[in-house]
């Protein structure tokens, strides 16, 4: 995904070397992705896949896939994903369901995802640690001067940050076309800007008044320059003058609150500075007016800032927040065996502020990680953090990622090392001996071993690709945006092969408990939703505003319920019915547990003939409630013909249908109760929740009753009926997705064929199972 604009050797590389001789085997699967949500990042899968085929959109066409247009499959499945979002009591059966067929076959020939779940339920309870449940500490942004509350702090924020739209004072400016609109783009970029100061708002006050002074300072320059020009008529141009570190957060920020994702990209290139010149602006006097309105009150809330500033640095204020954390730091390395403590924070004044008030206060064997900068307590300052990593977690970074091979066979003991801990052509010495070994013969490693880093603070730089389970505790000292991210925090110690029994993660929230962040949130939508008008000084939030304000959340709904899940745990966030994963798109699980099985008895197997059944009693469950008597079948496509040894069946259909007589095909809305199974996913995890069942088929089916079979048939054929419409549907779906002309349509000849099709007679029924209430 990074690459995907990357012209260099490196992408050169990596395709030549590593994609394309994975995608010319037939015996490799391509992707190996860990089972994140999706959410709203189908974009990144397409990228990915996009990139297996060096750019081309048309890669796979001519592949045993089919696709047409990578680009059209996936802008049909994100529209499928954006409407299924917005549904209450939302199930992703419902969404794997209106996927297109080519699109599940796609991800599911491409994508390999493991989650930890399938794992320890295929191979056992594993060495991953315990989670505790979160610890929770609400701390509201407050106190800072005479703001005494977080609505003095938001009221102190009524500014229009004028210098950063300037646009909107342009009469009659021509636009080239709507992506080059500079309004757009200056108020998309007034809207990041807010966000980023709330996110540091929340994140520490000194990373806010941080971004207050840089703003006030841009301000400030672009009223100098607009007095110049009234004075002189000295023309000049205001521009965004973004640190890169703002336009770092800024991209940031667009990435987790581009709700509606209907484009691949942000909708603004925010690195760019698009000036603008001044005897552009229409309105001169009226930009003035409004700049200098916005000065005075970003001087109002830094003259506030300031004071707390001095007040803080002289002892006479204090960080709740700060004090909170150093509470918890100096009681675990008081109780515990375990000193390790990671903290995470989204910034990194934030980072370098925390490193430095921890020091002051004594806090031993400290240090601090950012993508830039880098710092311990006993001088080290650079760009680079590996060392610090092994000396944070030596256990991980250093015994068990390292090859030794050449210490154990050149110490003095070597012969007998190799005796006692050459297992299966694998060196297995254990820790504390490895510990000895190093402290005779490695000085250099030694060294690091004998200087620990047992706090170390990090920006999300560490948030993903690290191993540093030799701590136990992580810290969020603010709370992403993301859920996800903060699940990828606490990832980098909840690691198999963990030394720790169990781990915990603390989380800082900025409100007095969960409903009032939630407040909080809302306040900041309604400050956003008044902003959007240059100039305004409403008071109240008209039914317009209220628009916008549901129009544009600070957090879409799913991110919010698992933000509020993340209160009480960690575990299975990912996992809700409402979240889908890389997984729900990809049957590998289902192939993984059921191969070995396969090659136990492959002749057996080989030898089985069409129309065998079994079946099994339903047994209720979290996820199934209640089921309907019903019938799970194979149906292969098309059929056999009586003269053929080596048929092959171009389709292999997977379905489920009740046969009951008082079993309508589409059945219960409330709660617990499933509708027909509509999706290879679900069926195949309703046969794997009852795979250690004894076989029950009610007697009347094991003995042939002619009316049961009947029923039974009937429910196959209505089934196969039913594939005609939604066949039509996607196959007018498929105009879009590139993989047909525009001719199709119900009615026309094409349909005609779907219809002739989709007959029970085409059809071979190669197993069942009934599913029985008794």
């Amino acid at each position: 995904h990074n690459l995907r604009n990357d012209k260099s050797s490196r992408y050169k590389f990596l395709v030549d070397n590593v994609l394309l001789p994975l995608k010319t085997s037939r015996e490799v699967k391509v992707l190996h992705l860990s089972a994140t949500p999706i959410n709203n990042k189908l974009v990144d899968i397409r990228n990915q896949f996009k990139l297996m085929t060096k750019g081309d959109d048309d890669g796979f066409k001519k592949s045993e896939l089919a696709v047409g247009s990578l680009e059209s499959i996936f802008r049909t499945a994100q529209k499928d994903f954006n409407d299924w979002s917005e549904h209450d009591n939302k199930k992703i059966a419902d969404f794997i369901s209106k996927l297109p067929q080519k699109f599940f076959d796609l991800t599911d020939a491409l994508i390999v995802a493991r989650t930890r779940k399938l794992i320890e339920g295929e191979f056992g309870e594993m060495n991953f640690p315990k989670k505790g449940e979160p610890i929770n500490e609400y701390i509201t942004p407050e106190n800072f001067g005479d703001l005494k509350s977080f609505d003095d702090i938001l009221n102190a924020l009524r500014v229009n940050l004028t210098a950063y739209r300037p646009s909107e004072y342009i009469k009659d400016l021509k636009v080239e076309s709507v992506l080059d609109n500079p309004k757009q783009r200056e108020k998309f970029l007034v809207k990041m800007m807010y966000i980023l100061l709330m996110k540091r708002l929340e994140s520490s006050w000194f990373s806010f008044k941080s971004t207050v002074e840089n703003i006030l300072a841009h301000h400030e320059h672009a009223l100098k320059k607009v007095s110049r020009f009234i004075l002189n008529r000295i023309d000049d141009t205001i521009e965004d003058n973004l640190t890169d570190e703002e336009k770092e957060d800024l991209e940031d920020a667009v990435s987790e609150n581009d709700n509606s994702n209907q484009q691949e990209e942000p909708p603004i290139t925010l690195g760019k500075k698009n000036p603008v010149p001044l005897s552009s602006i229409t309105n001169i006097d009226i930009f003035k007016k409004h700049l200098e309105g916005d000065i005075e009150k970003l001087k109002r809330l830094q003259s506030n800032l300031s004071v707390f500033a001095t007040d803080f640095a002289s002892g006479k204020a204090e960080d709740e927040k700060l004090n909170k954390l150093i509470e918890h730091i100096k009681a675990k390395q008081k109780t515990g065996k375990n000193k390790k403590v990671l903290i995470f924070t989204v910034f990194r004044d934030t980072a370098e502020y925390l490193y430095r008030e921890l020091s002051k206060r004594k806090i031993a064997n400290l240090a601090y990680v950012s993508g830039s900068i880098s710092e311990t307590y006993d001088g080290y300052s650079g760009a680079k953090f590996e060392e610090i990593l092994e000396r944070f977690a030596p256990y991980t970074k250093l015994y068990n990622e390292k090859d030794w091979t050449v210490l154990y066979e050149n110490v003095s003991e070597a012969s007998l090392l190799r005796e006692k801990y050459f297992i299966e052509n694998k060196w297995k010495v254990p820790f504390e001996k490895w510990l000895q070994l190093i402290k005779d013969s490695e000085p250099k490693t030694q060294k690091k071993i004998a200087n620990p880093i047992d706090v170390l603070i990090a920006t999300d730089c560490l948030s993903e690709g690290q191993n540093l389970q030799d701590c136990d505790t992580v810290v969020n000292y603010d709370i992403h945006w993301n859920p996800v991210r903060l699940i990828q925090r606490m990832g980098r110690i909840d690691r198999i092969g963990s030394p720790n029994t169990t781990i915990k993660g603390i989380n800082f929230w900025p409100g007095k408990n969960y409903e009032d962040y939630l407040r909080l949130k809302k306040r900041v939508e309604e400050r956003m939703a008044l902003m959007s008008v240059v100039g305004t000084e409403m008071q109240e939030i008209t039914e317009d505003f209220k628009k916008i304000i549901e129009d544009n959340p600070l957090l879409p709904k799913q991110a919010e319920k698992m933000l509020s899940q993340l209160q009480i745990t960690w575990d299975d966030i990912e996992d809700g019915d409402e979240t889908v994963g890389l997984n729900d798109l990809s049957l590998e699980q289902f192939r993984q547990e059921l191969f070995e099985f396969f090659k136990q008895d492959e002749d057996f197997f080989k030898r089985m003939p069409n129309g065998v059944f079994t079946g099994f009693q339903f047994r209720t469950s979290k996820k199934w409630e209640a089921m309907p008597d019903s019938i799970v079948a194979v149906l292969g496509y098309p059929r056999k013909p009586d003269e053929s040894l080596n048929h092959i069946y171009q389709e292999i259909h997977l379905l489920h249908q009740p046969f009951a007589d008082d079993s309508p095909l589409s059945f219960g809305e409330g709660k617990g109760v499933r509708q027909v199974l509509k999706n290879n996913q679900e069926i195949l995890s309703l046969l794997r929740y009852h795979k250690m069942e004894h076989r029950i088929v009610p007697p009347n089916i094991e003995k042939g009753d002619k009316k049961v079979l009947e029923k039974l048939s009937a429910a196959l054929g209505t089934w196969v009926k039913t594939q005609t419409t939604p066949v039509a549907v996607k196959e007018i779906q498929n105009l879009f997705t590139g993989d047909t002309t525009p001719s199709r349509s119900i009615g026309t000849p094409e349909q005609k064929k779907l219809e002739d099709k989709f007959r029970s007679e085409n059809f071979d029924l190669i197993n069942w199972f009934i599913i029985s209430n008794k």
